[in-house]
């Protein structure tokens, strides 16, 4: 649940999180059952990016503690979650070019961009923020492959001269570039 507001002209927004739901996604992560709770690390970005306003007791400290502690085994299975993805996205643009399915090859493509920057945010043992923050966030981040930017700036540019089967063999090399980043 979350409340909106205007306090002194600044926009506030409160988000209500259910301790029992943050207590058993955390300790899914143990194994890979999480993913089954939750889709990605946002969640986790917004309980350790966040600012606690009122908290009942010490529970929030001890939360942040276990964020602060992931085993690598919990990146290493997103990872691995994520790389999957990002082959099966691959597939999806390449029949959405060989079709001319200009919606479908869009569908796809921004599927592969959300599970690119989420990969990347894994690898660096980040979680993930919203994605109007990704832009900006990318660019902080140590780990990226080789050719990223310039990879990335192709795919997000809306360009005629751009064929979507170009993209697509952007969108490859940019998933390689990924890939050899993990063992």
């Amino acid at each position: 649940n979350k409340d909106r507001f205007i306090l002194e002209d600044l926009p506030v927004r409160i988000s209500y999180k259910d301790s029992e739901r943050v207590d058993a996604v955390l300790a899914a992560t143990a194994g890979e059952s999480w993913m089954l709770k939750e889709r990605g690390t946002y969640l986790f970005h917004r309980i350790a990016t966040g600012t606690v306003v009122w908290s009942k007791g010490a529970w929030i400290n001890g939360i942040l503690e276990k964020l602060d502690n992931l085993p690598d085994s919990f990146w290493i299975q997103w990872v691995e979650s994520c790389n999957r993805r990002i082959d099966h996205l691959l597939s999806d643009l390449g029949a959405a070019s060989l079709k001319g399915d200009a919606l479908y090859f869009n569908l796809s493509l921004s599927g592969f961009l959300k599970t690119i920057a989420e990969v990347l945010f894994a690898v660096n043992h980040v979680f993930e923020p919203g994605p109007r923050d990704y832009t900006a966030s990318l660019g902080l981040l140590e780990v990226l492959p080789e050719g990223f930017e310039a990879n990335w700036g192709s795919l997000l540019r809306e360009d005629a001269e751009l064929p979507r089967d170009r993209k697509r063999e952007i969108a490859e090399l940019l998933a390689r570039g990924i890939f050899s980043l993990t063992p």
